[in-house]
């Protein structure tokens, strides 16, 4: 009996352990990828001691997203060998591809049990407000400047933190839905999110992501009748902002001329670029479109079209697009095999109860679209914060509680 207790003692502090550095890694989310690395990596292995890898395994199999994650992994550890430009980069691009993964399904466990998964969402929220005060600090008090120059340069990533400043307003009007208790605070919370995502601010990306999970919130929220008038209501809302908010302003401004100077031949700008990263890797996918050039080797290929890059003389990491950019280095089935990963998840959401659902639903929408706008997948903080919302989620199928047994 004493035997039984201590065994239970000593998995419950190590889950414990490897959930204080899971939440290590979420406070690094803005500041620093080495210290989410190393936390994540301390985290996976404090949770595979609680958990002993065969029941580890029994949990992995119970989701169908596991096998899809897992095809997608072999494909980019194939490709690794169909790359013929750099191996050594290959391997190196590998690694930043199915690290994390490995990493999140290591420590999925930790968050079967519900406290978990309430303290890092909340967590979540904190740190969004945490990191805009500092933000809008920075902005308005200039205290990150001395004499004139900046003494803690680019500390927040921004295209990172946009996106993860969306996702937390998107959970903290959920717990607002939820939980009655000091709503008032929470909405004047709500309300400052919206006031740096449009108003501080000046990514795109997050603007774009923040009216999506709007119109996804109130499909989940409210009524059908109601949540149809968001359709009309957060366009007519993204319209005004455009008149009252100089960010929003500024950017569809920047946007449109931008494309207008695309059609006369222009590329260096923000969207000349993107536009024109997007027609070299078309080229390159119709040389290659079923099996590609390679896992990594996307900045290789693309040097061969004489494209533009982001400055004279380097070489392009990205298309700055994820379906794109394994289009062109895993091909047609790699891409469809990431595809069917993200309708996987989609789907197991049905199964998960409210809160986690919602979750995972706004979590795919709004990582899909991410994947329009950015190389996702190689951009870490964004990559992990996904996989941490993720399993997050998917923790709470009833099904895996029931087939693993801890000890």
């Amino acid at each position: 009996m004493m035997h039984k207790i201590q065994r239970k003692w000593n998995r419950e502090n190590l889950t414990a352990l490897s959930f204080l550095f899971i939440m290590l890694a979420f406070l690094s989310m803005p500041f620093s990828a080495t210290g989410i690395s190393l936390s994540l990596i301390v985290a996976a292995f404090f949770s595979l001691l609680a958990t002993g890898f065969k029941n580890l395994f029994r949990c992995w199999k119970s989701y169908n997203l596991f096998y899809f994650l897992m095809a997608l992994i072999v494909i980019l550890f194939i490709e690794v060998f169909y790359n013929s430009f750099s191996r050594a980069f290959a391997w190196h691009e590998f690694k930043k591809y199915a690290g994390n993964f490995f990493l999140a399904l290591l420590v999925l466990p930790v968050f079967f049990a519900e406290k978990y998964r309430k303290r890092l969402l909340s967590w979540m929220v904190i740190v969004a407000f945490i990191t805009s005060i500092f933000w809008a600090s920075c902005l308005y008090f200039k205290f990150n400047l001395l004499f004139g120059k900046p003494i803690i340069p680019n500390i927040i990533s921004k295209i990172p933190w946009s996106y993860f400043l969306a996702l937390s307003a998107f959970l903290l009007a959920h717990q607002i839905c939820e939980n009655p208790k000091k709503r008032v605070y929470k909405i004047l919370v709500l309300i400052w999110f919206f006031y740096c995502l449009f108003f501080i601010s000046n990514e795109r990306s997050g603007m774009i992501v923040g009216l999506l999970l709007a119109i996804v919130l109130s499909f989940q929220r409210f009524k059908t009748r109601y949540a149809i008038l968001s359709l009309f209501l957060v366009p007519l809302i993204a319209i005004s902002l455009y008149f009252i908010s100089p960010m929003v302003h500024r950017g569809v401004v920047l946007g449109y001329h931008d494309i207008q100077a695309f059609k006369k031949g222009e590329l260096r700008t923000s969207w000349g670029l993107r536009l024109a990263f997007a027609q070299n890797s078309f080229h390159l996918i119709k040389e290659r479109p079923v099996f590609g050039y390679g896992t990594g080797a996307f900045p290789y290929a693309y040097q061969t079209t004489k494209g533009p890059t982001l400055s004279q003389g380097s070489m392009l990491g990205d298309p700055h697009n994820t379906y794109l950019h394994l289009w062109v280095e895993i091909g047609i089935i790699g891409l469809c095999v990431f595809l069917l990963f993200l309708f996987s998840l989609w789907a197991q959401a049905k199964k998960l109860p409210q809160m986690e659902r919602f979750l995972i639903q706004g979590l795919v929408l709004s990582f899909s679209t991410m994947c329009f706008l950015v190389s996702a997948l190689l951009r870490q903080r964004i990559e992990v914060l996904f996989l941490l919302l993720m399993i997050v989620g998917i923790a709470s199928y009833r099904t895996a509680q029931k087939n693993v047994r801890l000890g």
